[in-house]
């Protein structure tokens, strides 16, 4: 019984880590494709 218990736990646990982390990595996707779009931006319009 307790080694379920353990096991019931340690998915309970490890679940919210991984969508945390994908989380994160969303947003990190999203802010470098910003950053990136906004310094071409920066770019095209400094060479105009």
């Amino acid at each position: 019984m307790s080694l379920e218990n353990d096991l019931d736990t340690n998915l309970l646990i490890s679940k919210p880590d991984e969508i945390i982390i994908d989380i994160i990595l969303i947003i990190a996707i999203v802010i470098s494709n910003s950053v990136f779009s906004f310094s071409l931006l920066v770019f095209f319009t400094t060479n105009i």
